[in-house]
């Protein structure tokens, strides 16, 4: 057997948010809004020194009679060790790096109001979602990161985000009275 990339790796710090501390403030104002960042570890670079590293053999059509090409991945891997650690400070390094150019709603969003790659807020009215969603979407193409899967318990927040950004197949809930609804 023999040694793992993982096995190698440092973790990092954990920089991911509090689960019931999001969950918590996720509950303080009456609207909702949802969202997630696309294939977030693949939305942050690796270094051009370290990509060596992660080289890796690949025979065309699977054929492993033919000469394997070698290739290197650029971006973070989905189970790499140090993955969620270095995506979670290139998304806290974004809002810092723009903390002068959003409200601190927005950058309080990104930066405590995530989990990993799930955005959980609230705000207390109507057109205040619809500002956070945006500029939330804004801050993080900053990043390059891309927020997408937006939903909200207001329908006239649902209705504002762009379809290619609103989440597919959410059954229809109630954050204020608890009430999940389902057909029989």
């Amino acid at each position: 057997m023999g040694i793992s990339l993982n096995s190698q790796l440092l973790q990092g710090p954990n920089l991911a948010n509090n689960l019931l501390g999001v969950l918590i403030r996720f509950r303080q104002d009456k609207i909702a809004v949802l969202g997630d960042i696309e294939s977030m570890f693949y939305q942050v670079k690796v270094p051009v020194e370290d990509r060596d590293f992660l080289r890796f053999y690949w025979w065309e059509n699977g054929n492993v009679d033919t000469e394997p090409k070698e290739y290197r991945m650029t971006v973070h891997l989905f189970e790499a060790t140090s993955s969620p650690s270095c995506s979670n400070y290139a998304l806290q390094n974004t809002a810092k790096e723009n903390k002068d150019r959003f409200d601190s709603l927005v950058i309080d969003t990104l930066t405590k109001n995530m989990y990993v790659d799930d955005c959980l807020s609230s705000t207390d009215t109507e057109e205040s979602a619809i500002s956070l969603i945006k500029n939330v979407t804004e801050l993080c193409k900053e990043g390059g990161f891309n927020m997408t899967k937006w939903t909200s318990n207001s329908q006239n927040v649902v209705q504002s985000i762009p379809e290619k950004d609103c989440a597919r197949n959410v059954e229809e809930w109630n954050c204020g009275d608890d009430k999940k609804r389902q057909e029989i």
